[in-house]
């Protein structure tokens, strides 16, 4: 587990309390996104 999927980990902890589902499914396809492309 690189620092990077660390620091998403405990994003995503804060987001479940912050966010409504719908934006937190949105907010995690966008990031996969980002890191999918080169």
């Amino acid at each position: 587990m690189g620092p990077l999927n660390l620091l998403w980990a405990s994003f995503k902890q804060k987001a479940l309390q912050l966010m409504s589902p719908e934006l937190k499914v949105f907010g995690e396809a966008q990031f996969m996104g980002h890191v999918a492309r080169p």
